[in-house]
């Protein structure tokens, strides 16, 4: 995969614009050594990103008024499952015999069934810490070589009536860590992008209500789709607050434009579309035209299989729906 670096030339000569090649460089650009992105952090952006239909198989989401929404395809991988389930993501610690949870979620729709086998399992406990589900695994070797930092990812089916979730080390039976599980999902609604123009530009201001019965703080992601639900990109992620305001810009043009509010209480979700909008198409725009400006995610040119043929070493980037 090639890449392309628009550069800051007011940090010098070697840092202007620049076509990466992909015997020398990786496909994230950060400013860190060069190394190939991790399992791990894929997985979990793969797993954050909702991509369903082909891919995910057939999502489908309940709205605050209890309907519920099926998005997509016609079958599921055979590696898939659909229904209510968790996400899980975190390190375990094999020194301190500790585990920190980075990422917990409870959602409807499809999910990877796979887990290796290992010393570790997630068990889910109803109210009376009475054992309802174990799901043994083996998280990814920490890069210290020392077992301290060692990144798992989950995908599990949720058990009716769990009420806390628990990492134990199966050859001691020592538990590292757990968390709670509140017994009601978030209520969300009234979603609205107010007046914004049709079609759709610039700065829009997506708000909502939402209450949760158990008191729980709520955080929000605002996800798009451009292809009337089937394939879901996020936006703005961990809101606090029943408003944001965000550019447009870098949302891609589509007659089927819609926007999802996800709601979380720190594992429970709810989720509320709405749409479609007609999303304002935007003209292609060349590396030049950035200036020394540093791009952001969406603006980062992706090719996958061979380079085309050049010559010299002048590279024009396109962009635009």
């Amino acid at each position: 995969m090639w890449g392309f670096d628009m550069g800051d030339p007011s940090l010098g000569p070697k840092f202007g614009l620049r076509v990466m090649k992909p015997d020398n460089t990786f496909d994230v650009m950060s400013y860190c050594v060069n190394q190939w992105i991790s399992d791990y952090t894929y997985e979990g952006l793969y797993g954050d990103m909702d991509h369903s239909t082909a891919m995910r198989g057939a999502l489908f989401h309940t709205h605050a008024g209890g309907a519920k929404h099926v998005h997509g395809a016609d079958s599921l991988d055979s590696a898939m499952a659909l229904g209510d389930h968790l996400r899980i993501r975190g390190f375990v610690n094999g020194v301190a015999h500790s585990v920190d949870f980075s990422h917990v979620r409870r959602q409807n729709g499809a999910y990877n069934t796979p887990v290796t086998p290992g010393p570790y399992a997630l068990r889910l406990l109803d109210v009376n810490s009475q054992l309802l589900s174990t799901t043994a695994f083996t998280p990814t070797p920490g890069y210290d070589g020392a077992g301290v930092n060692q990144p798992f990812y989950l995908e599990i089916p949720f058990a009716a009536g769990a009420r806390k979730a628990q990492v134990m080390h199966l050859p001691t039976s020592a538990v590292y860590g757990m968390f709670d599980i509140s017994a009601n999902a978030p209520d969300v609604g009234n979603v609205s992008i107010g007046a914004a123009p049709n079609p759709v530009t610039s700065t829009v201001t997506v708000s909502w209500t939402a209450s949760d019965a158990d008191g729980d703080v709520l955080k929000f992601d605002v996800l798009y789709s451009v292809d009337n639900g089937a394939t879901w990109l996020p936006v703005e992620l961990n809101v606090i607050g029943t408003s944001v305001s965000f550019g447009t810009q870098h949302l891609g043009g589509s007659a089927q434009a819609k926007l999802r509010v996800r709601a979380s209480d720190g594992v429970n979700t709810a989720a509320v579309d709405i749409g479609p909008y007609t999303m304002a198409n935007k003209p292609p725009k060349s590396g030049k035209e950035f200036g020394s400006r540093k791009p952001s995610v969406p603006d980062v040119a992706r090719q996958s299989g061979p380079p085309a043929k050049r010559s010299g070493h002048v590279a024009l980037l396109l962009m635009g729906t």
